[in-house]
């Protein structure tokens, strides 16, 4: 009899459709390759048209079952196989669209090519060095079923219980403590406003807040989401004798917790990814059913946001916005220009960490690097791209360290996913995996420095409190364990 393979062993290649993900990449890198070719024959673009070409080059020698160990790693190849391939398509057939002039990113654009490729290049060299060093280590069989299927019942989340009612209670003190902040900060993606005049009421609200107590709220608040949303998804899914009514009430939860949107709203879809991956590890022989929908659920999401949210009205329009929150070439290119321009000196790296830091952030009085980059070429709410803040700062040599220190972060999250976890903390490491996979799609690294502060510290924290409480509970257990079994003998 064939032995059925451990979700938790295996993670996220044994799910469905994950060996579809190699010829999926090979083959949009041709034919997007082939599709440049005959758009652009301009040599100031012609960058462009390498991009899927190196693309299909290193996922053709990339080993995607022994180098991709988690979600973070997947989501990192999904996120690359569209900027090369796809999204530089679209980027051709908008025409390049911008929020800045043609002279200023035209000279540069092929070396923004250039960088992109060399970042890509050393993320997937990452991930190699990172899927040989977990392939030597010997995996451990579970043994004694009955103790393991015990002790696993002991994962604590009391800690994470007691953090939840504790963040609720202050953030209905602010709520009462300031009437106006409960509907400027958080709204419904399903009614709109004036988003402008929202911003600008809550960014004066914020003005007349202590510090000391607004950045606690608005740590407390994004948690809250997540915690909140965690713990209800397990609670609804613990019957195990009623898989229909589950799946009801989660996909009402995800519809919920989906809908409510803050100034992160990003926030928004990375909990709708979260619960569908561990719906997928708790109904695994459902897998298929539930990533089918998964896949629908999210294309009908993004469609909404485009065209409701960022108000898409053309391919250019969408090529815009690729660049402007993609790191996409136009914007990395815009990089180059400030870099030749407007370099601010290698000290300033130091200013975007402090910045990132509640209430020193402000003490300092410094302006990040990327809101320079918005304010000198007026994109607000765009973003300096990776590889560009990496050229920024050390040129060609350097331009991949920002990336390769995400996929780091990337690989130690992975591999806390891979533990046995409490059903909780499974949902909210999902959450974390997540948000620093796409730091290297959409965030720069200023952001990436406010989600240690905001996000991963408070999680880390908790989860090791809870994790001591459960080794604990197991060495209690396994003391009780050995005495029956002594007195037997």
């Amino acid at each position: 009899m064939k032995a059925v393979k451990n979700n938790n062993e295996y993670g996220i290649q044994s799910i469905y459709g994950f060996n579809a993900i190699k010829p999926i990449a090979v083959f949009l890198s041709v034919v997007c390759f082939l599709c440049l070719l005959f758009a652009e024959q301009r040599t100031q673009y012609v960058g462009v048209i390498f991009l899927p070409l190196c693309f299909f080059i290193i996922v053709a020698v990339f080993n995607t079952r022994r180098n991709i160990n988690g979600l973070g790693g997947f989501l990192v190849y999904c996120a690359y196989m569209l900027r090369f391939t796809v999204f530089p398509l679209i980027i051709v057939l908008g025409e390049y669209r911008a929020d800045v002039s043609s002279d200023i990113y035209e000279p540069y654009f092929n070396q923004a090519c250039v960088i992109m490729i060399i970042e890509c290049m050393a993320v997937f060299l990452l991930l190699t060095l990172f899927g040989k060093r977990q392939g030597r280590k010997k995996v451990k069989k579970r043994t004694l079923h009955d103790v393991s299927d015990k002790i696993e019942k002991l994962c604590g989340n009391h800690f994470l219980k007691l953090i939840t009612v504790v963040f609720f209670v202050y953030n209905c003190f602010m709520y009462i403590r300031y009437p106006t902040l409960l509907s400027l900060y958080w709204r419904s993606i399903f009614i709109r406003s004036d988003d402008y005049i929202r911003l600008v009421a809550l960014q004066h609200l914020i003005s007349t807040i202590p510090g000391f107590l607004y950045y606690p709220f608005k740590l407390s608040a994004e948690l809250l989401r997540y915690f909140i949303t965690a713990i209800l998804v397990v609670r609804v899914n613990k019957n195990k004798k009623t898989v229909i009514k589950n799946w009801i009430l989660t996909i009402i939860i995800a519809f919920f917790a989906f809908s409510l949107l803050s100034s992160e709203q990003i926030n928004s879809i990375i909990i709708g990814i979260s619960i569908v991956y561990y719906m997928v590890l708790k109904y695994h022989r459902h897998s298929k059913r539930i990533i089918l929908f998964g896949l629908m659920a999210f294309c009908i999401a993004t469609i909404f946001v485009f065209v409701s949210i960022a108000d898409v009205t053309d391919i250019g329009s969408i090529g815009r916005i690729i660049n402007n929150y993609f790191n996409g070439p136009v914007n990395t290119a815009i990089a180059i220009h400030m870099k030749e321009n407007h370099f601010v000196g290698l000290e300033n790296l130091i200013n975007d960490f402090l910045d990132a830091i509640p209430i020193i952030g402000r003490l300092t009085g410094t302006v990040s690097v990327n809101t320079f980059y918005g304010e000198i070429y007026n994109m607000q709410g765009a973003i300096i791209p990776m590889c560009g803040y990496g050229y920024y700062f050390f040129g060609y040599i350097g331009c991949w360290l920002p990336a390769a220190l995400v996929i780091c972060t990337v690989n130690l999250f992975d591999k806390i996913l891979l533990q046995k976890l409490g059903a909780e903390y499974k949902i909210i490491v999902t959450v974390a995996v997540i948000h620093m996979a796409i730091c290297v799609f959409m965030y720069t690294l200023n952001i990436y420095f406010a989600s240690w502060i905001y996000f991963f510290i408070p999680i880390v924290i908790a989860y090791k409190i809870d994790n001591k409480q459960k080794h604990i509970k197991q060495k209690k257990y396994l003391c009780n364990v050995k005495k029956v079994y002594y007195r037997q003998i």
